[in-house]
């Protein structure tokens, strides 16, 4: 590593291709350091987010008049505009030693906020699991050699951002999605219903998905859409139903197993439940 004024560092700088560009994120900029006593970084912003690491030793965090000690295995984020200082702690044992990861793309801030990190919440206790610290290990190799290629650099982001999802909120079980916000999480489950409505679905896992009991999903979902869960999962099997009957030559066998139902009978069944005609009435009416 190189010295500087108040650490020991390697840096790897980027300049993002249009393919790089493409995708929800990409890498900016990257380091690692071993900081001397007097290190300090701040008070100033940055336009990207950057991940920090904590390998070694401790650092205060000072952001939006708060200050919080980070310690070994603990990790933060820089918050584009978000002015921000840390620092050595005075007297401390271990040298302070972090890698940090600057990023940028449209997915930046969703990735931080599945991984558990807000810029209400800048930080991460414990964050750094074995899984998380051998991938570290490997980015202290692309920061030495600077030559990983691009597709190399774009699968280790999202492979590091899925370690730290997996062991969000202290190892507990984490949502699918990681909405708090009762109205976000059922804004998110129509959308996967409407995604996924032809496939094999059990509410009760959708429910999980989210994380919550499948009574109070189902109550919920009721109160903000007028419909049960089961009941609109049926309202969109049957309209894709009726604009096949009416738009396609399929079979009526052949729509069944297309919206999601696994034989004639039940297909048959339901549609005429919902419209009071059997699916070839529909189509001949």
């Amino acid at each position: 590593m190189r010295e500087y004024t108040s650490e020991y560092a390697d840096y790897w700088f980027n300049v993002p291709t249009g393919f790089e560009k493409s995708g929800g994120i990409w890498l900016v900029r990257a380091g690692i350091n071993t900081a001397k006593a007097n290190y300090e970084a701040g008070p100033k912003q940055i336009d990207c987010f950057g991940l920090h690491f904590m390998i070694d030793g401790c650092a205060e965090l000072e952001y939006d008049g708060q200050s919080i000690r980070m310690n070994k295995g603990d990790l933060f984020c820089l918050f584009p505009h978000m002015t921000y200082k840390y620092r050595t702690v005075p007297a401390a044992q271990t040298p302070l030693r972090m890698l940090w990861l600057t990023m940028d793309g449209p997915q930046t801030r969703a990735l931080l906020e599945m991984s558990g990190i807000t810029q209400e919440r800048p930080y991460r206790l414990k964050a750094i699991s074995r899984s998380v610290r051998d991938a570290l290990k490997q980015a202290e190799e692309y920061i030495r050699d600077k030559r990983a290629g691009r597709l190399k650099l774009t699968a280790f982001i999202l492979q590091l951002f899925a370690m730290l999802e997996l062991t969000a909120s202290n190892g507990s079980k984490e949502t699918y999605i990681g909405y708090s916000a009762e109205g976000e999480w059922i804004d998110w489950a129509v959308r996967y219903l409407r995604l996924h409505y032809t496939e094999p679905l059990r509410i009760e896992q959708l429910a999980q998905l989210v994380g919550v009991h499948r009574t109070h999903f189902s109550q919920a979902f009721a109160k903000k859409y007028g419909l049960a869960p089961q009941q609109f999962l049926l309202r969109l099997r049957i309209d894709r139903a009726k604009e096949l009957l009416r738009d396609t030559g399929l079979s009526v066998g052949e729509i069944a197993l297309s919206i999601g139902y696994p034989d004639l009978y039940a297909f048959s069944r339901a549609f005429k439940t919902h419209t009071g005609q059997s699916p070839s009435e529909y189509r001949d009416g």
